[in-house]
């Protein structure tokens, strides 16, 4: 009888366990009630002079999003002048507002941006969450009202509505820079408190968001990868300046809702394919980029980046204003984006091992000194293939321009004139890697 009786409870649980891999690998976790595939919530801080592309990006979203109850497009939006926080629910009939605020978003930008994806988590339950930050973006470098380093965000491809080259040229508009900026409240989103943010929000879920989106520009940094790493899995964003038009989201939407199956790093790259063959066939923007990122590989890159400082070291020691000379040509031959300061990395390591060259081949005289500095530089170029190695695992998608073609989908920051701006001695990344160090040495 005990046999009988044992044998029957494995079976039964043999049984059970098969069922459980089963809906696992069918991705039917969704068949618990109420919860869909995903919920994706667009943040448009539109509370600046993007405005008029606020209203063409949602119009976008509308037409591409097709009836299913497994994907929720969501919007929470900031509209100039309008005492009011806007909520929508996206469907292919137009919007549907769904809880929106009595005030408007701009007073304390990490905790709204918290608060509106507990809504989310709470009322659109899903398997896979998703974020899109839309807004100008500024990089690794935060701006402050009164920071006389801000740049003015004005490129060939940024046509502002209504607005002219000498407008966008003046003192008040060159200071609108930074992430999630609002005009109204004069207040941004700074990368410390978008680390907070996306820390509180993986609390809100129980696990890293799936998919963060920025749809702003520059944000394809390796310091902003370095600061997020924790709490995202999957990262889209641009390494350059981003036409006004933005993110392709009917395409995007489109695909979504016709297969809700799709995992996020299928989503990140579905963007991306779709952002690339918009502005291919546009024609007149050749200088954009798009780049999804696998962020577990983001610990790797920062290692490998750092042994790489760490043999500079070794050879400099050895000779000094030799390995001076190699990051410095190096460095001028690098792809520099629309702000000089952000650099495309792996050109960066690609220049580099140009410039060693053959140095360990060197025709010098036999000694010990030449045996060691040959051991450096072999331990230098060594470190440089795995970091490029190291990039190719992170960026799992890539789309760029004609005369972005160099770019192999991640930047960071190395001015090459003037000082290092006091922003990034805040990063997490600069204060617990070694670029900062390799910064004070190679830069200005």
């Amino acid at each position: 009888m005990k046999l009988n009786f044992y044998s029957g409870m494995r079976n039964s649980i043999f049984i059970v366990m098969i069922i459980f891999s089963q809906c696992n690998a069918l991705n039917t976790k969704n068949l618990f009630r109420g919860v869909a595939q995903w919920s994706v919530l667009t943040y448009i801080q539109g509370d600046n002079n993007l405005d008029p592309f606020a209203y063409y990006n949602v119009n976008a979203m509308q037409k591409g999003v097709r009836a299913t109850d497994q994907v929720h497009a969501l919007v929470q939006w900031d509209r100039p002048n309008d005492n009011k926080t806007w909520r929508f629910r996206i469907t292919p009939g137009g919007k549907i507002e769904d809880e929106s605020l009595s005030s408007e978003m701009g007073y304390h930008p990490g905790q709204e941006l918290v608060d509106s994806m507990q809504w989310v988590v709470n009322k659109y339950p899903a398997l896979y969450y998703g974020l899109i930050l839309w807004n100008h973006g500024s990089g690794v470098e935060d701006y402050s009202p009164g920071d006389r380093q801000k740049r003015q965000y004005y490129s060939s491809w940024l046509q502002l509505v209504g607005t002219s080259r000498d407008r966008l040229s003046t003192p008040e508009v060159k200071a609108v820079r930074g992430i999630l900026y609002d005009d109204s409240q004069g207040t941004c989103l700074t990368n410390n408190d978008l680390s907070n943010a996306l820390r509180d929000i993986k609390g809100i879920i129980g696990r890293n968001l799936d998919l963060l989106g920025m749809d702003a520009c520059l944000m394809a940094m390796f310091e902003i990868c370095y600061e997020i790493r924790n709490y995202v899995d999957y990262f889209v964003a641009s390494q350059e300046v981003e036409p006004g038009q933005g993110w392709e989201y009917t395409s995007m939407f489109n695909a979504l809702t016709t297969m809700p199956t799709m995992t996020p790093a299928q989503l990140a790259k579905v963007i991306v394919t779709g952002y690339g063959r918009y502005y291919r066939k546009r024609g007149d923007i050749p200088d954009f980029t798009m780049s999804a990122f696998d962020l577990s590989h983001a610990a790797a890159l920062d290692s490998a980046l750092n042994q790489i400082v760490i043999m500079l070291n070794e050879s400099k020691k050895i000779d000094p204003q030799g390995i001076k000379s190699a990051v410095r040509k190096a460095r001028a031959r690098v792809l520099e984006m629309d702000v000089k300061e952000y650099i495309d990395l792996a050109t960066f390591f690609h220049e580099l091992l140009k410039q060693l060259g053959d140095k360990s081949r060197e025709k010098d005289p036999v000694s010990r000194r030449r045996i060691v500095y040959n051991r450096s530089i072999k331990r230098l170029r060594s470190a440089l293939l795995s970091g490029i190695a190291q990039i190719d695992k992170l960026i799992i998608g890539s789309a760029n321009g004609l005369l972005r073609a160099r770019a192999c989908g991640v930047s960071i920051y190395y001015p090459a004139k003037g000082v290092v701006h006091s922003s990034y001695k805040q990063t997490e990344f600069a204060q617990k890697s070694n670029w900062q160090n390799f910064l004070k040495e190679y830069a200005g």
